[in-house]
């Protein structure tokens, strides 16, 4: 579980600070779309490992 914390932490950080140093153009809606995303997908799949019993 604290892995799973410290995961979504790092990836929610990194698409706020991201998205803060490219604020000018237009693509950093799209870049924090992008790692919203992959944040969201990898926080599933801890969720199902841990239903399934199979947490690392």
């Amino acid at each position: 579980m604290a892995k799973i914390i410290i995961t979504q932490s790092i990836l929610w950080a990194a698409a706020i600070i991201s998205t803060a140093l490219v604020a000018p153009s237009d693509s950093g809606w799209l870049l924090l779309t992008v790692l919203a995303t992959i944040s969201i997908g990898t926080l599933k799949n801890g969720i199902n490992s841990i239903k399934n019993g199979q947490e690392e």
